[in-house]
This record gives C-alpha cells, sequence and structure tokens, in this order.
C-alpha cells in the first residue's frame, strides 16, 4: 500500500475503529484499524505506517474530549481573586433535572486543597482597585509549592478588560504548563471563563505529552512533513497552536462529521441536511441548514461549562456496540457500550452481553465477513446471545431482535428531533444524510420515524468523517469583551479592535508556519437587548445600522420578537482568520451493466429473500427497490421494503422512500 505520491490524509479516531482517508493525485484510498483507546497514538501511527508517507496528515482527535468525560486529566492548580477561589464550585446554582429528588451536579475539575487566593482587584471600568503586590505574589508560590498539581489556571475578576495582573501571575511562576483565562477567553462572566481555563490546564499535560509524542514519531519515522489537528470549531491548527489551546479541541472528534456534511451540501446542491453517524459507541446528530451548521460560542462538555467556538452537534450513548440489556424487566439499549474490546458477541472476543451489532446479525442485514474479510463475525454467537436474552424476558427471540431495533432507533430518534422540531425546523424539509458504520444499516427506517423522504449515503460511509477533515480550512478565533452599549460604540473604535484581533490570528497562523497569501478575514459581533443572558452573533459592518438592522432580524428569526424600545448592547466582538484548503475532488464512476447478486438472504419479518450486492459492482446508472442489501469496505447498507435505491455519478447512494 505504500505510495509516496499521498498529497493528504484525515485521520479520525473513533470509539470503536480509527478511519483514514488518503488521497493522492489519481486514487483515494481508507484505511480502518482498531481504535486504542489506552494509547490513541498507536491507530494513528498504524495508519500513517500503513501509507508509508503523506505530505500533509490532518486528525480529528477524542485524547481531550476523553479526558474530560472520563475524568482522567491533569491535577489542577487555580489561582484566582481573594474571596472567589468557590466560584468553580458554586457555578450558576442551575439545577439541571428539575424533577429530580436527589439532584447531582459534576464536581469541579478543581479540588479546594488546590485553590489558591491572591489579594489583587481589577474592577467592572478595568481600572486596579487593589494594586498586585509581589511580595503576595512569593507568598502564593510558597504556599503553592507545598502542594502536588500538573498544570496552573490563573482566572482573576475583570482581566479580560485588563489582564496585567494575570500577566504577572504567569510570569512569576516559571516553566510551569499554565493556562491564563485573559488568553484563553478574553470575555465576561466570570463562572464561564474560569471553567474555560480550568478545562485547558485540566487536558493541556495530556494533549501536549499526546501531541509532542506523536509529532516526534512522525518525524522519526519520516510519515509526514506536516501534521495539523481539527478544533469544535471545523476548523484546523498545526501542533504548537494545538498545544496552548487544547480546550479548542474538545469537539474536534465529532467536527469531521459536520464538515464533511457541509462539503456533501456543496456536492449535491442539497441545503438542507440531517446529518446520522453511527458509530461503534455513540451517534452524533446535527442540522445542516442552507449548507452550514451553526456555530455555537457556549457548551458542555463532562457536564461542565465551557465557552468556545464549536460545531452545534447533540451526541447520544448509542452506536453499533451499544449493549442490549433488561433493566428493571424492560429492554434497554445503551448507554453503556462494549466498546473496541471485548465488542459484540459475535466477534468471539469474550463479550457476552449482546449489542445493536448482534442484532442487527441476527436480523439478517449484516454478513458474516466484513471489511473485506479483516473483520469475521459468528451469527451463531448473536443469535445464542439474543436468545438467552429472550429467554430472561419470557419473549421469542425475533421479538428481542426486532424490539432492540426498535428501541435503538426511537433512542435515535429523540435526538434527531432534538435538532430540528425542538428547534422549530421541520424535519420533512430535510433529506438525511447517514454515515459511520452503522449509519447506513439504520438510516431508512430513522428516515421513516422522521418522516424524511430521502436518505442520502457517501461514497465512503464508514470513514465519511476522515473525509471532512480533508477539505477543511485552517482557522483562527479570537475575542474581546466588551460589554457596553451600542450607541456608545463607534465604528473607527470597533475598527482598531478588530486590527488587533487580526494580528494576534495573524501571529497564530505564522507560528503555525502557514502560507498567509489566500487568506480571509471575518468579523463577528455578539449583541443583546440590555437585561437579557443570552447574545446573538451578527456580521460585522461598517454601517452601523446595517449591523443593528442585521441583529434585529436574526432575533425576530431565532425568538420571533425584537424589543424595539429596549437598547442595545455589544458584548464581545469576534474576528476569525481563515486560510482556505481546496475540496477534496470525487472521481467520477462509470455506468455498468446491472449486476447479479452476490447471493439472497433472509430477514426476519420479510418473505421474500433480499438480494446482497456489493457496491464496487454498481455503476453510476444502477438502480433497484428495496429490499436490498449492498456491502462495501467500511459499512453496508440495508434498503427496506417501499424504499428504492440508486447510485449517483460520485457514488452516493440515494434512497427514496417509494409511496
Amino acid at each position: 500500500m505504500e505510495n509516496n505520491n499521498w498529497i493528504i490524509a484525515g485521520i479520525d479516531t473513533g470509539g470503536t475503529f480509527t478511519d483514514t482517508i488518503a488521497i493522492s493525485q489519481d486514487e483515494i484510498i481508507v484505511i480502518k484499524v482498531p481504535s486504542t483507546p489506552h494509547n490513541p497514538l498507536l491507530a494513528v501511527l498504524t495508519s500513517l505506517r500503513r501509507l508509508g508517507f503523506v505530505k500533509e496528515v490532518l486528525h480529528g482527535s477524542t485524547v481531550a474530549t476523553n479526558a474530560v468525560i472520563e475524568r482522567k486529566g491533569a491535577k489542577v492548580a487555580l489561582i484566582t481573586t481573594k474571596g472567589f477561589k468557590d466560584i468553580i464550585e458554586i457555578g450558576r446554582q442551575n439545577r439541571e433535572n428539575i424533577y429530580s429528588l436527589y439532584p447531582t451536579r459534576p464536581s469541579p475539575l478543581v479540588p479546594a486543597e488546590l485553590r489558591f487566593e491572591i489579594d489583587e482587584r481589577i474592577i467592572a471600568d478595568g481600572t486596579i482597585e487593589i494594586p498586585l503586590d509581589v511580595s503576595t505574589i512569593v507568598e502564593l508560590i510558597k504556599e503553592m509549592s507545598e502542594k502536588e498539581y500538573d498544570s496552573i489556571a490563573i482566572c482573576t475578576l475583570f482581566s479580560f478588560l485588563n489582564p496585567i495582573h494575570e500577566i504577572k501571575i504567569a510570569e512569576s511562576l516559571g516553566d510551569q504548563i499554565i493556562s491564563v483565562s485573559s488568553v484563553i477567553l478574553p470575555e465576561y462572566r466570570e463562572y464561564e471563563r474560569m471553567s474555560t481555563t480550568v478545562m485547558d490546564a485540566y487536558v493541556k499535560p495530556l494533549m501536549k505529552k499526546y501531541l509532542a509524542n506523536l509529532a516526534s514519531k512522525i518525524q522519526e519515522e519520516k510519515l509526514s512533513e506536516i501534521f495539523a489537528v481539527m478544533k469544535s470549531s471545523k476548523g484546523l491548527a498545526r501542533g504548537k497552536t494545538i498545544a496552548e489551546f487544547p480546550v479548542h479541541t474538545l469537539f474536534s472528534g465529532l467536527a469531521g462529521g459536520i464538515q464533511a456534511a457541509e462539503f456533501t451540501s456543496r456536492v449535491l446542491n442539497i441545503p438542507n441536511l440531517l446529518t446520522l453517524d453511527i458509530g461503534g459507541t455513540s451517534t452524533d446528530v446535527a442540522s445542516i441548514v442552507e449548507g452550514r451548521n451553526a456555530s455555537f460560542q457556549s457548551l458542555k462538555v463532562g457536564g461542565l461549562p465551557i465557552s468556545t467556538p464549536s460545531i452545534d452537534v447533540e451526541t447520544i450513548g448509542a452506536g453499533g456496540g451499544s449493549l442490549i440489556q433488561v433493566v428493571s424487566g424492560l429492554l434497554q439499549v445503551g448507554p453503556e457500550s462494549a466498546g473496541a474490546a471485548p465488542g459484540p458477541v459475535a466477534y468471539d472476543a469474550g463479550g457476552l452481553i449482546p449489542t445493536v451489532t448482534d442484532a442487527d446479525l441476527s436480523f439478517g442485514v449484516l454478513a458474516e465477513s466484513l471489511a473485506g474479510g479483516e473483520l469475521i463475525m459468528k451469527k451463531s454467537l448473536a443469535e445464542d446471545a439474543m436468545e438467552n436474552l429472550a429467554d430472561s424476558m419470557n419473549i421469542t427471540k425475533t421479538d428481542a431482535i426486532i424490539g432492540s431495533r426498535r428501541i435503538f432507533h426511537e433512542n435515535i430518534s429523540a435526538a434527531l428531533r432534538s435538532v430540528t422540531t425542538q428547534r422549530g425546523l421541520d424535519p420533512r424539509k430535510f433529506k438525511l444524510l447517514a454515515f459511520g458504520g452503522a449509519g447506513p444499516v439504520h438510516a431508512c427506517e430513522l428516515a421513516e420515524l422522521m418522516h424524511i423522504s430521502q436518505v442520502v449515503i457517501p461514497p465512503i460511509p464508514g470513514a465519511w468523517a476522515a473525509m471532512g477533515l480533508i477539505g477543511a480550512d485552517y482557522s483562527y478565533d479570537t475575542s474581546k469583551g466588551l460589554v457596553t452599549s451600542w450607541d456608545a460604540i463607534d465604528i473607527p473604535t470597533l475598527h482598531r479592535y478588530y486590527t488587533n484581533l487580526e494580528d494576534d490570528a495573524l501571529d497564530l497562523a505564522q507560528t503555525d508556519g502557514l502560507d498567509l497569501t489566500d487568506r480571509i478575514l471575518k468579523r463577528f459581533l455578539s449583541m443583546r437587548f440590555k437585561g437579557q443572558s443570552y447574545e446573538l452573533t451578527v456580521k460585522f459592518s461598517s454601517d452601523k445600522d446595517e449591523i443593528k438592522t442585521g441583529f434585529l432580524d436574526l432575533h425576530k428569526e431565532k425568538y420571533g420578537f425584537v424589543a424595539k424600545n429596549e437598547p442595545i448592547e455589544l458584548v464581545a466582538i469576534r474576528a476569525t482568520l481563515i486560510i482556505p484548503h481546496d475540496d477534496p475532488i470525487i472521481p467520477k464512476l462509470e455506468s455498468k451493466n446491472k449486476p447479479k447478486p452476490l447471493n439472497y438472504t433472509k430477514v426476519l419479518g420479510y418473505e421474500e429473500e433480499a438480494p446482497v450486492y456489493r457496491k464496487d459492482d454498481l455503476g453510476s446508472n444502477w438502480k433497484e427497490n428495496g429490499p436490498l442489501i449492498i456491502n462495501q469496505l467500511d459499512t453496508t447498507t440495508w434498503i427496506p421494503r417501499n424504499w428504492s435505491a440508486e447510485l449517483n455519478q460520485f457514488g452516493f447512494i440515494i434512497a427514496n422512500k417509494i409511496n
């Protein structure tokens, strides 16, 4: 497989498999290897070694995400203004589960004994009320020396207006791993700023080590010239920048799929798509409206709030490896997963509890040999496991199989509704884009539940998120908190602020060694009506009235009203530097004579046997009504009755509901 002409490769680390797509001048290949959760580096290096050499490697990483979710990050020390060390625990007193009699809250990432206060104070206009004395820093360092910690988060009050105290503290701490709030998130809301800074410090030692080891191996083995990582915003940055801002990678593993969906929207000219990415351990769903996924600034990871530019995606614990169990006499599917090891019972690797994959295999839509023969499953083991499950509930095996799949579909349809009907979007106006290893297996049945009439399955579904990495742009986001009356600000002042932000973004891009010739600079503002606790992001214009009109129109669109008599506030300004990447080119298929099925298989609930086709045998003119099954290297596509399937010129399977 070694080919020294590989131009670019996308490597997407999933919970079960690590997927790689590599592109040369005349070839696209897919590499699928088992993920190595104990050491993600191993799966990435295995993929790269199979390529031999690739000029540019783009990576979607789950290292930071898993560290937060599993609480396996660094031991963080927090330095903050005297009297405010417990903000990280007090939070905003929000109660997520309002009907729970015994509500729980996620514990803070910094224990009480590692929260340190320093006597200083900057007030709300940015002026210094209590100067920072050198002696207090000396006392602080002495106090901290008696504790054990891996990294430090510095977050003082109103540092987003005046960072001088944070800078002095950081400089005094010497060569330690430090996250500074006025650098990480120079915006108001002290709790979110502190939480984001702490989370950056929590994952920074781990990410620094991971990136350094990966870069060292790549250089040592001459595997690539350029290495970059996907950020939560769908933008790329190279290792040096990522190591300094690892909090920007918390949705790195999901962003590739969203980028791939936007790419699909452009290629097929389908403006509105719902994405369905079913992997081994989880399912990610999102909406693409007019070709774009919404951008979020505030989100939660592991139950804790952070503020960083991010994709809008919902994730649930439902995947091919989701365990099917009996809980309180009822079938439950997920959120627990068998993972890559031991995996489904059919893998014959020690798994004892059936999974969704076992149910699909027993249902009849999966073959025992997958991934070109690299993955062999034993249907008899899957059926035995489903039989045991059925016996424990005193139901038939068929009911257990069909019921498990139905529950799985209901769980995912609830997630799909959360990104459509619960946000005022009509799912009937969308097409369903299904990818991930298990997405095409369940797509048509889920589309029926959502009253969606068309399903789109990309050419390489199991690794489509990796294709998204290849088409991603490099991007650098900077921001400045202001919190001022819209009437009090003027355009020349905003231009000066933006120039400073853009200079910061250019510095980051230059640190990454990028060619800035084709750079694109975008400007945004976060605005609200006075007294609101939320903001809307609007595009900047040199016409102040045009900006205001844009805000009012967006508020009307989002919330259905405009408070015309209320004053408007500017909360923050944001700048984004983009270094564009070209979209990958998908080779066109030729038409072929209609092939004969490889074989026919029995599917539960169907009297007729379903034909099984190999996708490589199908040409761009192929079309047939279900039930049928299409096998390919990285997935299986199941087309039920009352659905038709056809192959377009780019290798997308288009499934349409037959009325």
